[in-house]
């Protein structure tokens, strides 16, 4: 896990921003927690998605939370009410993935870009397709 300190430098270096929440982030949040029940079918085994299973090659990274500790959970802002618990699941070797069992992060502190990650286009509906289009770009 890391320091408090060493998490807030590493965040600021890569361009993430820190504030205060405020009614828009509370309603983003509030999207965000409808994804609580969408099973994205990651089923884990021996540490190993489903997909990365099935495709190995295709996935230089392992899973698509494979890039994770680069992109810092591919955060574009934290709010500072929730910093403790960034700083909590922060792993400098793995990010917020843990080997074997997915994001450390509550769903609502997950970046838009990691709730709409899905690797098996076929399954899912038209509408979950179009809902986790647009969680991607928040």
């Amino acid at each position: 896990m890391s320091t408090f300190s060493d998490f807030i430098e590493m965040v600021l270096n890569k361009g993430i921003k820190i504030v205060p929440m405020d009614e828009a982030s509370k309603i983003l949040i509030s999207i965000k927690k409808l994804t609580e029940n969408i099973n994205f079918a990651c089923d884990f085994k021996n540490g190993v998605c489903r997909q990365v299973r099935a495709v190995p090659d295709l996935f230089i990274n392992g899973c698509c939370c494979g890039d994770c500790k680069n992109k810092i959970g591919y955060l574009h802002t934290i709010y500072f009410e929730n910093l403790k618990e960034y700083v909590s699941k922060w792993d400098y070797k793995d990010g917020f993935f843990e080997v074997g069992k997915g994001c450390r992060l509550s769903i609502e502190l997950r970046s838009g870009m990691c709730l709409g990650q899905r690797c098996n286009y076929e399954r899912w509906t038209p509408f979950e397709n179009e809902f986790l289009n647009l969680l991607q770009k928040l």
